[in-house]
Formats: C-alpha cells, sequence, structure tokens
C-alpha cells in the first residue's frame, strides 16, 4: 500500500505529537502508554483505523 509508514515515521510522529502537547505519554515499567489530549483527534483516529487497530491502539 502506498500510504503505509514504516515504523519509524510513525514514532517520529508520536514523538512530534508529544512535543507540541497534543499527546501525554506515561511510562508503565517496559511499555509507553499514550493519551490523547484532543478529544477530536481520538474520534478522527478512530474513524481511520480499522476497529482491530482502534481495541489494540485502546482508543477510547
Amino acid at each position: 500500500m502506498p500510504n503505509q509508514l514504516t515504523e519509524s515515521q510513525c514514532l517520529d510522529a508520536l514523538l512530534w505529537l508529544e512535543s507540541v502537547g497534543l499527546i501525554l505519554r506515561q511510562e508503565l515499567g517496559a511499555e509507553d502508554m499514550y493519551q490523547i489530549r484532543l478529544p477530536l483527534l481520538s474520534q478522527w483516529l478512530r474513524i481511520q483505523m480499522k476497529q482491530e487497530e482502534v481495541q489494540v491502539w485502546q482508543i477510547s
């Protein structure tokens, strides 16, 4: 698929979103948990993702 991003590109985007305050990262042991700070962004992500992805990423 031409719209697929690499893992590195996704991580870069995630770090940028954190740096501008759109998401909050919390470290839980060896894993990180991210919380979206804008409800509309959360809704948009749910629309763009497949249901399985929403469950894996726990987007509510």
